[in-house]
């Protein structure tokens, strides 16, 4: 059987990529003292160093001997939501051409590695569905999780984050 393309990582999403999306509203800003090609392939060295908009600046500054404002910082600050934009569509693409399909239902007891506790398992069950992201949300009583009222009701995790509990996992996990 044929492995299936490992899901998209946020990491992925080249640092070029975020620049051309950004390239515009910094030409603008510069208020077109420099070519758009100059832009991005200063924005993509600067998006590699830093993630926000204040680090991105200081590159820019630094390096590229730009002359940053809070304007810009304003605009870099978008870097993170270019990436995310970027890196969800990315998934969302990978799922529909992988043809990943939940493969537990809602309401299913699973076992889930403790991010908080590497080590450690704890049960859960599947409150939600994102076929879209490949994406459970599982409620877990030992994390703290609310059912109702004020409080996370679960947390997100991928597909292949999440296993069935079986008869012996329940008993070996930390509840």
């Amino acid at each position: 059987m044929e492995a299936k393309q490992d899901r998209p990582k946020y990491a992925d999403i080249p640092a070029k990529t975020i620049a051309e999306k950004l390239a515009d509203d910094v030409l603008s800003w510069l208020r077109g003292e420099s070519t758009r090609e100059q832009v991005v392939a200063d924005l993509e060295k600067a998006i590699a160093y830093g993630h926000d908009g204040y680090d991105i600046a200081k590159y820019l500054d630094q390096f590229c001997s730009w002359g940053v404002d809070s304007q810009l910082v304003e605009i870099l600050d978008n870097a993170f939501s270019v990436r995310s934009q970027l890196h969800d569509n990315a998934v969302q693409e990978w799922v529909l051409a992988c043809s990943i399909k939940p493969a537990l239902p809602v309401g299913a007891k699973v076992k889930v590695k403790n991010r908080a506790a590497k080590s450690n398992v704890v049960d859960g069950e599947v409150v939600s569905i994102n076929e879209k992201r490949g994406t459970y949300t599982v409620f877990i009583e030992a994390l703290g999780h609310v059912r109702k009222g004020m409080g996370t009701t679960g947390i997100i995790l991928t597909f292949e984050e999440v296993e069935m509990q079986t008869a012996e996992s329940a008993e070996v996990s930390v509840s």
